[in-house]
């Protein structure tokens, strides 16, 4: 069976609902391009709301608080409970590219209008949480920050401005983890109506941000069920800290790379990267009893086409049972 077909029947059968259709087309013709319009911005249609929150952020350093932004969607009730999709931006942008380049809330309207998705508060997090300011001021794309990439609030303690160096290290590594997990969840959990158990909570992210899901992931069935990885890399089982745990808590693995994005070996290893690299760890994940589902977006880079195509596949997929 092709590797492709193979992760989305897989997923297919465990999702249900209204995704199958989605699956299907994934299925059908293993690389589609969503519908015209898919990114635009709809009349007549109910629009959820993006706030921007301020947060405190002692996982951090001590005083520190930091911003992200949240998405409510269309008809948002404190009555209802909503699962969580926490979504991670790249190198050189902040917790404002999925929205201002992505598109990420005209997206998630327009799948909620079609009935594609479960309705579902989106969080996107700072994914630098660098506090060292001397070596941070200033930002700019050297770093892993636009200018005021570590978004540190006005006035706060040890507040930065710009982005932490080295891939992974520093403020996108265990720093972020650590306030993801320990200050930006809780936050959402006590302001917010959301659910607060891992299958109702999701991860993912484009490129840097693809990258920290890999990192966060493996070891983290506990905290979330769902994984999406954008141009990020892939998560093999090789990487998985506890296989057990994971096969039981964890419903999907997605991931995605744009078909023009090199599947060169990276970081001196063997195994093809890219959407190679997708496509055997995809299958890789299945043969170990994983659920996995990998798409390749047609004629794409390393960009936000290929990354807001990945965001309309793989939301239909979150939530469904």
């Amino acid at each position: 069976m092709n590797h492709r077909i193979m992760p989305a029947l897989l997923a297919a059968v465990i999702t249900g609902g209204t995704c199958l259709a989605q699956v299907s087309q994934l299925a059908e013709d293993h690389s589609p391009v969503p519908p015209q319009g898919f990114d635009q911005a709809r009349e007549g249609i109910e629009k959820g709301k993006v706030e921007r929150v301020e947060y405190d952020a002692p996982a951090v350093a001590k005083g520190f608080k930091r911003w992200m932004e949240v998405y409510t969607p269309p008809g948002y009730s404190k009555k209802k409970k909503y699962p969580v999709l926490y979504l991670i931006h790249g190198a050189g942008q902040d917790e404002r590219a999925w929205v201002q380049s992505g598109r990420a809330n005209v997206i998630l309207d327009n799948l909620i209008a079609d009935k594609k998705i479960k309705p579902m508060v989106v969080v996107f997090p700072n994914g630098n949480a660098t506090t060292n300011a001397e070596a941070t001021r200033g930002g700019g794309r050297d770093g892993f920050g636009a200018p005021g990439g570590t978004n540190a609030a006005p006035g706060a303690a040890g507040a930065t401005r710009g982005g932490g160096r080295g891939v992974l290290g520093d403020g996108v590594g265990k720093n972020f983890e650590n306030d993801l997990l320990k200050d930006i969840i809780p936050c959402i959990q006590s302001h917010y109506s959301v659910r607060t158990d891992a299958r109702h909570r999701a991860l993912a992210g484009l490129s840097l941000g693809g990258m920290q899901t890999r990192s966060i992931a493996p070891a983290s069935p506990d905290k979330f069920s769902y994984f999406g990885v954008f141009s990020g890399g892939n998560i093999r089982p090789e990487n998985i800290t506890n296989m057990v745990a994971f096969k039981k808590n964890v419903k999907l693995v997605f991931m995605s790379f744009g078909s023009r994005e090199s599947s060169a070996p990276r970081g001196g290893g063997p195994l093809p990267s890219g959407p190679e690299g997708i496509k055997l760890a995809a299958d890789a994940l299945a043969k170990s009893g994983i659920k996995a589902v990998y798409y390749v977006s047609p004629d794409s880079a390393h960009d936000f086409t290929s990354w807001k195509r990945s965001l309309y596949f793989f939301t239909p997929l979150l939530f469904q049972d």
